[in-house]
């Protein structure tokens, strides 16, 4: 399955995490995918986890099936790491 391939690729660290708001986009993805909408409370405004869980939020309604793929196009945009041989 294409989503799991996507996330083994993330997994394994064969891909550019993105240190942006890609990067929220990819974990909301993912929670929606594998556990469908967030129903984690509300964390606080101050703490990391909150644009995580905000992001996820935003997926509420969106299907697991239609996650999974949004979730492997957008994995699928990431560049490979640069492989060193010596």
């Amino acid at each position: 399955m294409e989503f799991q391939k996507m996330f083994n690729l993330l997994r394994f660290n064969h891909l550019e995490l993105p240190q942006n708001e890609k990067a929220y986009e990819i974990n909301s993805l993912y929670k929606q995918a594998i556990e469908g909408d967030c129903q984690e409370p509300e964390p606080n405004q101050d703490s990391a986890n909150y644009l995580l869980w905000e992001a996820w939020k935003r997926k509420s309604g969106m299907s697991k099936l239609f996650a999974m793929k949004e979730y492997s196009k957008l994995v699928a945009s990431l560049s490979r790491k640069v492989v060193r041989t010596h």
